[in-house]
């Protein structure tokens, strides 16, 4: 009895415990998911899209005469020149910067003899013009009358020979004397014809003298050198005094207006640069400021570089001058261009106590020569960039010699006559100019050294290119883990609800497609619906695809991402 009792205690409890509900896997699967999100913001692609750029001169040229010769002369490297211009007849509109010359003797005779044959040319056919309307036409009436004179002689000696009053002999008499005077009227005519040929021959020989004095002329004229465009020397090749062969380079000009800017990109960026588009050009002045201009497309290599395969894209970019400083404007009006010192060991030719000047820098009161010498510099003195220059006049005497240096100087050897100088330390200036115009009368005490005049972009310089400018800020960036869905209905979950129980919500877009540069990874979007996506929406930045519209969902703030 007792163990009926245990066991059927036993079934009770064992029977109790199996009541109790057990958690099953289904009840498990229906747990929130925990997601990753990110943020919708605008995205600034300024710092991620710029690139360097490299400024070159968009043309280059190496310039040379056309005929040969000795250099008299050539400008500096950094000169700026202007390039000669025609219209479309061929004429000159605008003559340009004469930047290096030949000696022109040579050339000059062959002008001389040139307009010489001309004049003999002229004088011949003048000449047989007056033969053939003068001369010629005398000489045909005497023989038309000589001839009209022997014909009727002959024809009464016929006459008489056949009634037999003349002789033979004498009617042989006429009879030649009428053939003489046919030939002679024939010669007449004849020579008229060769005269008239002469004529011909005389015209022609004039207009060969013509072109003989034109190519004279034009190979003068090419002793001269002149470019094609407006620009600066960039290099100079030859010194003046050496002999240059027809289309020997003479120097280097550079255009500096417009400018060019070269920057790479890969071959899948080259095709998204748009034709004819601009790009912002950021640019660092001296002075450390920037200045953003805008470069325009002109070309995109049709070949990529086959050592890194990547496309060359060239901008034109306006150039410009920089502005001078105002300031160093205001304290005088008086500008010079250079200073100069002088003990100039290469032009003391053997004497160890020349002293020369250029000739522009001398001056005159009628009774006095002087220089202007400079008291606040010396040679040896730390330059501070201080432009401005103290002055005052120091009386000189001119020596003989004078010579030419270059081509482009010219140096007078002079004595000065004031003890105060010292040759070895101190400087004078040069041509003295006020509003750009040269002054013999000069009576400050304070000059301007013109500065060098500088573009703002260089051949050489670096810039900042703003590639990815064009496409805008329309759209949100997302990253690629980010899509659902097929290429041609792509959606993203976004975060929906408020409090413990989040949810997620389908929201199709459209993927914008990038006009110039690819952010990696990342893609731009629009919602289909307009106002489906704000700024501060959250979306599943991973795995989105394993979730269904409306499910809820547990975000992982700790985890959120931003592209």
């Amino acid at each position: 009895m007792v163990r009926l009792n245990l066991l059927l205690t036993f079934l009770f409890l064992l029977s109790s415990s199996g009541c109790e509900p057990a958690v099953s896997s289904s009840d498990a699967a229906r747990q929130p998911r925990s997601v990753k999100v990110l943020t919708l913001q605008q995205y600034d692609s300024t710092g991620a899209r710029r690139v360097a750029g490299a400024v070159g001169s968009w043309k280059t040229e190496q310039i040379g005469f056309e005929v040969s010769g000795r250099v008299l002369w050539v400008f500096e490297p950094g000169a700026e020149i202007e390039g000669r211009r025609y219209n479309q007849k061929g004429e000159v509109l605008f003559a340009g910067t004469k930047f290096a010359a030949l000696d022109p003797e040579r050339y000059e005779l062959s002008v001389s003899s040139a307009q010489s044959q001309v004049e003999v040319a002229a004088k011949n056919r003048d000449a047989i013009q007056a033969d053939i309307s003068a001369r010629i036409p005398a000489e045909k009436k005497a023989a038309e009358a000589e001839l009209q004179l022997a014909k009727e002689e002959f024809t009464r000696a016929q006459n008489l020979f056949q009634q037999g009053a003349f002789t033979e002999s004498e009617f042989e008499i006429a009879t030649s004397q009428y053939k003489t005077a046919q030939a002679e009227y024939d010669k007449v005519l004849a020579n008229e014809i060769v005269r008239e040929a002469d004529l011909s021959a005389a015209v022609s020989q004039i207009g060969q003298a013509q072109q003989t004095l034109k190519e004279a002329n034009r190979n003068l004229a090419d002793c001269e050198l002149h470019s094609s465009f407006n620009g600066q020397i960039a290099d100079v090749h030859v010194v003046p005094g050496s002999v240059v062969s027809a289309g020997t380079p003479v120097a280097t000009v550079q255009m500096m207006d417009p400018i060019k800017i070269e920057f790479e990109v890969s071959a899948a960026e080259s095709r998204r640069i748009p034709v004819k588009g601009q790009f912002p050009v950021t640019i660092t002045l001296p002075d450390g400021r920037t200045e953003e201009r805008a470069g325009f497309v002109y070309m995109v290599d049709p070949a990529a570089d086959p050592t890194t395969r990547t496309f060359t894209v060239t901008l034109l970019m306006i150039n410009r001058k920089l502005e001078q400083s105002a300031e160093t404007e205001q304290v005088s009006q008086a500008t010079t261009r250079e200073v100069w010192r002088v003990d100039l060991p290469f032009l003391k030719n053997g004497s160890s106590e020349a002293l020369h000047v250029p000739v522009d820098s001398i001056r005159s009161d009628g009774t006095t020569d002087y220089l202007w010498m400079v008291t606040n510099r010396t040679v040896g003195d730390i330059q501070t960039g201080d432009p401005l220059l103290k002055v005052r006049k120091i009386p000189i005497r001119q020596l003989d010699s004078r010579f030419p240096f270059l081509g482009n100087w010219i140096f007078q050897e002079i004595e000065i006559l004031d003890d105060q100088f010292d040759p070895r330390k101190n400087f004078v200036i040069d041509e003295i100019f006020v509003d750009g115009k040269s002054v013999e009368d000069f009576q400050g005490d304070s000059v301007i050294l013109e500065p060098q005049s500088q573009w703002m972009l260089r051949p050489g310089d670096l810039v900042s290119v703003d590639i990815g400018a064009s496409q805008g800020s329309e759209g949100w960036p997302i990253p690629n883990a980010a899509l659902c869905g097929p290429d041609d209905a792509p959606y993203v979950m976004k975060i929906t609800g408020e409090g413990s129980s989040p949810s997620v919500q389908k929201i199709p877009i459209r993927i914008i497609p990038p006009e110039t540069i690819q952010i990696s990874q990342t893609q731009m979007i629009l919602p289909v619906e307009s106002g489906a996506l704000n700024a501060g929406d959250q979306i599943v930045s991973e795995a989105a695809h394993f979730l269904s519209d409306g499910e809820v969902v547990k975000v992982t703030s700790a985890n959120q991402e931003k592209p």
